[in-house]
């Protein structure tokens, strides 16, 4: 069984709309017709996958030529309505009887072994393998788990502090989300972040954490009588809901808005994938008295029309270039001139990352407005967090004098 998924198909039916998108699908099915031979059979799985069932194949490699022939062919162009169209195609193999003894079996192996190909770069094949298999069922039991995690509320909220470098103290943080298993494990954050944008749980986490976040910062600040503002990451997927998630999600970070200074922190990726809707729904926030960071800033690939275009309010400056100052001065123009930039455009810069002195101070001279990083404070629960922001200013100041 082959498995094949069609690549770049979206902003075909994006740009060009959803006709000319069956055109490109129709022009799909005829060309594996045209790979395989009369006794096997192609069928359209969903959306823009189809699968392809080989008949007595003696074994795994009679498959690959196949496999090789649909990726030639969808590497050609698709002439439709008179422009030409590029798609690509990656390819899951699975093999009867030793992948799998039902037509389900071999179809979610064959599928897995697609989004292998589809990780090393697109435009490929690759087999599926036992370890595929060991990872897949890994992976479910560590979803259910973290279902289970977040209807118990079992996953955590850790505060990393921002400091403004003009004053030397701190005035916000950025809420991390963190899950530690009953034997007091922790679950590496990437992983299971990757697994709920995955399995569509995101958008739970997210709500978790705005919820959580916003009252322990509140409760926080009328203790200690001093405002303390909060950065909250949201997944891309929240602008892409097809239910009410991001009306809600709207709702609740504007009612935490009006008790606390808040801000939005978006990937570079918003601004590429439905765009109008995230500008909307920015606008909206912006409206609200709710600020607007770009995170990561400078690892993605957005036009820089984008900083203009939406209602950005902070850089935040990739740890990765902040790692090598002192070491790339090709890193360290960067820095500059991207402080440089957000100045005139009437932006503020948060550095992340910042690990040394030597990064602090250099930043300090360019006129960075804010830095996190572990020399200021590692990510902490909001107990230990509290302590530093009662201390605020004080070795804190020592730093960037």
């Amino acid at each position: 069984m082959l498995f094949v998924d069609l690549d770049n198909f979206k902003p075909v039916n994006d740009s060009l709309g959803h006709k000319a998108g069956d055109k490109v699908l129709k022009e799909v099915a005829r060309r594996l017709k045209s790979c395989i031979r009369a006794s096997d059979t192609v069928a359209r799985y969903s959306g823009d996958e189809f699968i392809i069932l080989l008949q007595d194949v003696d074994d795994g490699s009679g498959s690959l030529p196949v496999a090789e022939n649909v990726i030639h062919e969808m590497n050609q162009p698709f002439n439709i309505d008179g422009r030409e169209v590029f798609c690509g195609a990656s390819v899951g193999i699975a093999i009867y009887p030793e992948d799998g003894k039902t037509g389900e079996a071999l179809i979610s192996n064959a599928d897995q072994a697609m989004y292998v190909a589809k990780e090393s770069g697109r435009n490929n094949w690759h087999y599926f393998t036992d370890e595929m298999q060991q990872q897949s069922e890994k992976r479910q039991r560590l979803h259910s788990k973290l279902v289970s995690a977040i209807s118990k509320k079992e996953l955590t909220v850790h505060y990393q502090p921002i400091m403004n470098l003009s004053t030397g103290k701190i005035t916000k943080c950025e809420s991390l989300v963190r899950w530690f298993e009953e034997d007091g494990s922790q679950v590496s954050t990437e992983e299971f972040i990757g697994l709920a944008e995955e399995m569509g749980v995101i958008n739970d986490i997210d709500f978790y954490v705005l919820e959580q976040a916003g009252r322990e910062l509140y409760e926080l600040a009328q203790q200690q009588q001093q405002d303390v503002g909060l950065s909250i990451n949201v997944s891309p997927r929240i602008f892409s809901a097809k239910d009410k998630s991001l009306s809600r999600w709207i709702s609740l970070i504007i009612a935490v808005a009006e008790k606390i200074d808040v801000t939005v922190e978006i990937t570079e990726r918003v601004l590429t994938q439905d765009s109008r809707k995230a500008l909307q729904a920015l606008t909206q926030l912006k409206e609200a008295g709710i600020s607007i960071a770009i995170d990561d800033f400078g690892t993605g690939y957005s036009s820089l029309s984008y900083l203009t275009k939406f209602p950005i309010d902070y850089i935040k400056i990739d740890r990765s270039f902040i790692a090598n100052i002192g070491i790339s001065q090709s890193d360290e123009t960067l820095t500059e001139t991207v402080i440089g930039l957000a100045n005139k455009l009437s932006m503020r810069v948060v550095a992340e990352g910042i690990e040394t002195q030597q990064q602090l101070d250099f930043l300090k001279d360019l006129g960075c407005d804010y830095a996190q990083g572990y020399l200021l404070g590692k990510p902490q629960v909001l107990s230990e967090f509290a302590k530093q922001l009662a201390n605020s200013g004080e070795e804190n100041l020592a730093q960037v004098s």
